[in-house]
């Protein structure tokens, strides 16, 4: 307990990785293991995360924390929930069904979901109760709430966006009351509708009044969309693009702001034409006139990998893509989806392996880039093929007077109403979709490479643990749903803990004082804390071992396991069939690979589709 050791991870993404914790023998060097902890001490975010086992690891019996995959489903019916398997070795990320109901303390519709960095789950029922989840059962945080429409986390505050305007709620409060500030029967502000911090580290405010920043004290901050009446339009939800430019979901269609160049403009998209913009610009954040808008009100947008635009819309879903017509020649033109009878969209997400999910009025549907699938009952099934989909090549426009989807026919040159057939199942409202990772504990042994799982063994309890950062190493509160913590991209900090027994600290008369699991406990006023641990930082002179605590003994062997997510990978075969290829020849081939190789791609070479150079993920 409190070893401390770094680790890299080289990939693109933070990636949750596998723990395997051996059990060693007792004897006058080593303690038994028991009650391991296994910490994330320090990454780019200086959290103090960890998930903790409580039981015993006998001597030669390896405990597998293995990740699993999440989804949750929240709406009109409540919440549903997905798990993976933890002995698939490739799960599907985006944990596609089946959804079970979790009921346990959740009366009404759940119109929002949101995950702390603490991994405690909160919803919001009936639009004015707020509920936490810590991974069996729910519990009333707070009630009474003018409507809620987003909640977003700022440095261990829950930010709370009402119809009334903002609330923060500190997370950790020492008598564990969440209290809003201010109090709700103060609030006098706009309605927020969405929270988003932008690449820059910018929080932006979707509110009834435009869109505005935050201060460091969660206090509004006009910008030229919404400093004056004359332009005050409610906007729904902010998307990021990479380049840094906000699109902004309205009830006067879509906006967009570019950052870089402070412009603005609105989507019209009123005509067919092949060379007018489909964008205008505006002056001084002044949104367009209602009559002018060729699109429905906009409650969430969405830039996907592919670079489209989509458009959760009051009345069903839109699309604005680039339409390569010739070599090097690209058309822009808004698709709508008559077939896909939804009714209001309120989410789109999209998953770790690039589909899109809606959720919508008559529930969630997922777009895999082809086809189209919807959840009806407790699972995914194909609602439209690729060869059923109509209309994607017209362009449409959105007549606000008529409440109608027009296409226009290129030959009577002239806009058509929408006149085709849904084909989704009547299925509840589904308000938000949100993806987690979980945890699942199994016993066995480890001989180095493979986990062999015994199948008569019950394991313990799993639980997270949480140092809030604002009190450093004073305090440990419990976390929510157990899971290994994710490893951010590049270096990170992980120490071994074990559970504090609950008499830590009458059984430790002299301070200062380390608990196994890594809280200070202080020293007189006099003396200075010592460092916590062994193996912390590079040690330069030889007194600064004076200032270490060596205070327990070894009593586990530990193993972590990831497969990260790297960039574009090429693989070259060599078809040699029944022929021997000299190694000299590999070794040319790989040389002139190398040469000829793109910045960032990384290229696997294989023989007869064995791997001879790189690995398997390049």
């Amino acid at each position: 307990p409190l070893m401390r050791w770094s680790m890299n991870n080289s990939a693109l993404y933070p990636v949750t990785p596998e723990v395997l914790i051996e059990g060693i023998a007792p004897d006058d060097q080593h303690d038994a293991t028991i009650d391991p902890v296994i910490e994330l001490f320090s990454d780019s975010e200086r959290r103090r995360l960890a998930i903790a086992y409580s039981g015993t690891v006998e001597p030669g019996q390896t405990l597998r924390l293995a990740p699993v995959y999440e989804s949750w489903l929240a709406g009109a019916n409540g919440v549903h929930r997905a798990q993976t398997s933890a002995n698939v070795a490739l799960s599907d990320p985006s944990a596609a069904g089946p959804w079970i109901p979790v009921d346990t303390g959740v009366t009404g519709a759940v119109s929002l979901l949101f995950q702390t960095n603490d991994r405690w789950l909160w919803a919001v029922v009936n639009d004015t109760e707020l509920l936490s989840f810590q991974g069996d059962s729910w519990q009333t945080r707070l009630s009474g709430l003018p409507q809620v429409h987003c909640l977003a986390e700022r440095d261990e505050q829950l930010l709370v966006g009402t119809d009334q305007g903002l609330i923060s709620i500190p997370l950790y409060p020492g008598d564990g009351v969440l209290t809003p500030q201010p109090a709700v029967a103060t609030l006098a502000g706009p309605a927020i509708y969405h929270l988003y911090q932008n690449q820059d580290k910018v929080w932006w405010a979707a509110t009834a009044e435009g869109v505005k920043t935050l201060d460091t004290s969660n206090q509004l901050v006009d910008t030229a969309l919404g400093a004056g009446p004359e332009n005050q339009v409610a906007i729904f939800h902010i998307d990021e693009s990479v380049t840094g430019t906000l699109n902004l979901a309205s009830e006067r269609g879509l906006i967009q702001y570019q950052p870089a160049y402070d412009q603005w403009y609105w989507f019209e998209g009123g005509e067919f034409s092949d060379t007018e913009s489909d964008w205008s610009s505006f002056t001084g954040g002044e949104p367009p006139a209602e009559d002018a808008v060729f699109l429905p009100q906009v409650n969430v947008c969405h830039r996907s990998a592919d670079g489209a635009l989509w458009l959760g819309t009051e009345h069903g879903l839109a699309r604005y893509i680039a339409r390569e017509v010739a070599s090097g020649a690209f058309f822009t033109h808004l698709q709508f989806y008559p077939q896909l009878n939804c009714g209001a969209v309120t989410d789109i997400q999209s998953d770790e392996v690039g589909c899109q999910w809606f959720c919508t009025a008559s529930g969630v549907l997922r777009f895999d880039g082809r086809q189209w699938d919807q959840v009806i009952g407790d699972s995914l099934q194909r609602v439209l093929g690729a060869d059923d989909i109509v209309g994607l090549e017209r362009v449409w426009r959105f007549v606000r007077a008529s409440d109608q989807w027009q296409w226009f026919d290129n030959d009577a040159s002239e806009w058509r109403d929408a006149t085709e057939t849904g084909v989704l199942t009547a299925e509840p409202a589904a308000a938000t979709i949100l993806w987690t990772m979980g945890c699942v504990a199994q016993l066995g042994t480890w001989d180095g490479s493979a986990f062999a799982l015994d199948e008569g063994a019950v394991p313990g309890d799993l639980s997270m643990r949480y140092k809030p950062a604002a009190e450093g190493e004073l305090r440990i509160i419990a976390g929510g749903i157990p899971a290994v913590p994710a490893m951010a991209t590049g270096l990170c900090q992980w120490r071994y803990l074990r559970l504090e027994p609950t008499d830590a600290e009458d059984a430790s008369p002299n301070r200062p004082h380390w608990t196994t699991e890594g809280r200070l406990l202080l020293p007189p006023s006099d003396l200075a804390p010592v460092e916590e641990g062994r193996f912390s930082d590079p040690i330069q002179t030889l007194s600064e071992f004076d200032q270490s605590a060596f205070a327990y003994k070894p009593c586990a062997k530990v193993w972590f396991r990831w497969q990260g997510t790297h960039a574009f990978t090429i693989v070259v075969n060599i078809n040699a069939g029944a022929d021997w290829v000299d190694p000299a020849i590999v070794d040319r081939v790989w040389r002139g690979i190398e040469q000829v190789r793109p910045a960032g791609v990384r290229v696997t070479l294989t023989v007869n589709n064995e791997i001879q150079r790189g690995n398997s993920n390049g």
